[in-house]
This record gives structure tokens, C-alpha cells and sequence, in this order.
């Protein structure tokens, strides 16, 4: 489910909200309380989840004019390769084939015609969830008797929040909470699927988001331009047909990098060595052990000329570097409103240190970026809505020192409103 907060659930304590059907998924589950995704951006943050590789590896930093690279295997080749049926419904054009996502799919289906459309944001080509779940249901109808690996994308929470009703008067408070309540309700049709059939007795289920929305927190109203803890903190839940493993909690730090090798391991597949992030079945028996996630965001830097957007944290704190430093403990101040850098420059040198370190193993023989493999129609659209140009020019700033994005966020909101 794409831009879900988990503290907009009721199973993740949020009580102004129906979302039954994440409920009874944390309760038939192991609920993870702290997963961390590595970039608040759509087609990055899949990539990550699918290929279980790191942004600054894959090379995938924005959505638009970035190409998934073929050489990377995902997880449905993976799946595809031990005979699974292998199918993907998406609700948004930023996930579209052409940026690479679709390899190993025998069925991905996007569809989205940007022809007609003028001055539009790559955001705004979507389908709705009710769309989304009834393709996966005839998908699933036809590959009857397969194993199989269906990947579904439900872009509803994403602005704009246009809920359908009943939701949009239910929650005409919080048209952000009506989307989600919306979402989970069709997710709904999905999981009554998978429990008429008896599939729920072998299959596993993960429930997850690319990324949060900020909802105005720190000055942003979405997402995309900050890493603060609204924008990177999402659900995970794993689901499994295993009675010992039903209605647990983790505290601990997980990342979305994580999902792709767990899953390969519950499948008896082989991890290979591309994969970056780590299986999380210890975590299912409560093993404990302090990790790192890393998250970033590109995009401040390709559009608008300032800094990139980096941060590492563990159990309790968090660095962010823009390019000064921002720490914050995340126990005693969950809202990050109390940066303690200067208070505390030992904790900020550590964690810089890991940072540092972080980059240096995971990014060895990262891909650059390559998007010679888009159309002539879409890099005209493209450049039209700014992200070619942007990302060209790029390259004459890249030695100098640029502006922190949190010094340019009131501007960043008028360009946005204007």
C-alpha cells in the first residue's frame, strides 16, 4: 500500500480509524513495529524492496528518467526460475514497465496512457484500489492449482486524498484516512479470496508501504523531500500459515531491504550475493540485535539544485546529514523536534562514522544511472515536467556546497502551491 504510515492503523495503535483487515493480518502475523524504507520515493523504494539492494547500489533515485538495472535479478525472476506463476497489478504510473520493474513477470499489468495528458505530475496517473484487486482476482482465478508470486500495488493514500464513500463523509476530517480506510476495506475483498480458496493455509502474505506521507509535519506536506521519521517509517507484517507464528511483535530496526531475502529463505531459495538486506526469520524466533537502517532522498538535489538528504539510525538515535548534522533520540523525542547534534557530538561523530562506513561496503559496484532505455514520447514528457533537464544539470553541481533542504522548505511549499 503505497504512502502508509503505520501510526495511521488501528493494529499500530491509532484508534480513530477502521482498517480491519490490517488488523487480522497483525493478528494471523508477526507485526514489525520499526520498519525503516530506504528512500520516501515510489519507484526507488520498490526497486529496493524487489531487488533487496540499497538506492546507491541500484541507482535508482528518483521517480522518472531512472531505469531499474536489467542486470539486477528480482524477486519474481527468482520466483519465475523454481516454477512459480509470477504476476504484478500496479495502481501507478511511476511503476509503470518502462522503468524497469517488470522483468520476471510471466503478467505485469500497468496500461497507463499518458498520450492525451498535458502538464500533468507523474503522480497523478493512477488506478483505484477496487481496479487494482479485481484484476488480482481474475489473475489469481486463472493461474488456479500454481504456486505463485503476485505482487499488488495500491496507490490510494497518495495525494490528492479523493476517498470514495462512504469514506469521503466518514472521514471528511482526514481525507488522508478516508484513503486508507478505503484501501484496507479492498484489501478486504483480496483476503476473503485468499481464505475461501484455503489459500491462507500456504501462503505467506506481506503487508507493507514504499513510504509515509508527512501530513505537514516538519513543513512538508507529503513526501519526497525530507527523511524525517513520518516520511520513512512504514508498516510491515508478515503472514504466515504457522500457528507459532501468529499475533507477535518486534521492536526491533528492520528496513524494507530486509523483505526480499526473507522471502527468498522462507522459499528454500538460494540467496545470492547482489542482495544487500538481510533475512529477518531470526527475528521471527525474538532474536535480538541492534541494527542500522539507512534511508536518502535525491530529490531536493535533482530539482531544485540543494543538498541530498542522508541518514542513518539504530534502536534510539538517528543522524541526518543535509549536509550539517541532525540528531535525535528517538525514544525520548519520537516527533524529532529536539535536535541534540550539538549537545551530544559524540553520538553525531559515531553515527557519522557508520554512515560513512555504510556507504563505502554497500555501494561497491553500484550501478550508475541509465535511462537510454526510455521511449522517445516519454522523455519528451519528461522533460516537459522538468526531471530530464533537472537530472542533466545535476552533474555542475555536484562539487559545490549546496543548501540544506530544511533551510528551503517554505520555498519548496510556495513553488509546490504556485
Amino acid at each position: 500500500v503505497d504512502t502508509l504510515r503505520p501510526d495511521r492503523l488501528h493494529c499500530y495503535g491509532f484508534s480513530d480509524i477502521e482498517t480491519p483487515v490490517a488488523d487480522e493480518m497483525a493478528e494471523k502475523g508477526i507485526k514489525f513495529e520499526k520498519c525503516i524504507s530506504q528512500t520516501p520515493l515510489t519507484l526507488p523504494s520498490h526497486t529496493t524492496l524487489l531487488t533487496g539492494t540499497y538506492p546507491f547500489f541500484h541507482g535508482v533515485k528518483d521517480n522518472g528518467g531512472f531505469v531499474v538495472p536489467q542486470e539486477l535479478k528480482n524477486l519474481a525472476e527468482f520466483f519465475k526460475e523454481k516454477g512459480y506463476a509470477t504476476g504484478a497489478i500496479v495502481g501507478a504510473y511511476v511503476l509503470d514497465s518502462k522503468w524497469g520493474l517488470a522483468k520476471g513477470f510471466n503478467f505485469y499489468y500497468d496500461r497507463f496512457d499518458i498520450s492525451r495528458k498535458e502538464g500533468f505530475s507523474l503522480a497523478d496517473v493512477q488506478r483505484k484500489a477496487e481496479d487494482v484487486i479485481d484484476l488480482a482476482l481474475n489473475w489469481l482465478e486463472g493461474e488456479k492449482g500454481k504456486n505463485f508470486f503476485l505482487f499488488v500495488h495500491l496507490y490510494d493514500p497518495h495525494s490528492p486524498y479523493e476517498p470514495p464513500p462512504p469514506f469521503d463523509k466518514k472521514y471528511a476530517h482526514d481525507l488522508y484516512l478516508g484513503e486508507v480506510a478505503y484501501t484496507d476495506s479492498q484489501l478486504g475483498r483480496l483476503w476473503k479470496y485468499l481464505k475461501n480458496k484455503e489459500l491462507l493455509e500456504k501462503t505467506i502474505v506481506v503487508f507493507c508501504s514504499d513510504h509515509g506521507e508527512s501530513l505537514g509535519e516538519h513543513g512538508e506536506a507529503t513526501h519526497g523531500f525530507f527523511v524525517y521519521q513520518e516520511g520513512i517509517h512504514v508498516p510491515l507484517i508478515f503472514v504466515l500459515p504457522f500457528a507459532q507464528f501468529q499475533n507477535l511483535s518486534s521492536k526491533e530496526t528492520v528496513s524494507l531491504v530486509d523483505i526480499m531475502p526473507t522471502l527468498l529463505e522462507m522459499a528454500k531459495i538460494p540467496i545470492p550475493s547482489q542482495v544487500q538486506g538481510k533475512s529477518l526469520i531470526p527475528y521471527f524466533a525474538g532474536s535480538r540485535r541492534d541494527s542500522f537502517a539507512y534511508s536518502e532522498t535525491y530529490y531536493a538535489r535533482f530539482h531544485y539544485g540543494w543538498n541530498e538528504v542522508r541518514s542513518i539510525q539504530n534502536s534510539r538515535y538517528k543522524l541526518i546529514l543535509s549536509p550539517q548534522r541532525e540528531v535525535y533520540d528517538l525514544v525520548n523525542d519520537p516527533e524529532e523536534e529536539k535536535d541534540i547534534a550539538t549537545r551530544e557530538p559524540r553520538i553525531a561523530t559515531q553515527l557519522e562514522k557508520k554512515l560513512k562506513s555504510f556507504l563505502e561496503r554497500y555501494s561497491q559496484g553500484g550501478f550508475k544511472r541509465d535511462s537510454r532505455r526510455l521511449d522517445e514520447e516519454t522523455q519528451e514528457k519528461l522533460a516537459s515536467l522538468g526531471y530530464i533537464g533537472t537530472f542533466i544539470e545535476t552533474g555542475k553541481i555536484m562539487e559545490k556546497v549546496l543548501p540544506s533542504p530544511r533551510e528551503k522548505i517554505k520555498i519548496f511549499n510556495q513553488i509546490s502551491l504556485a
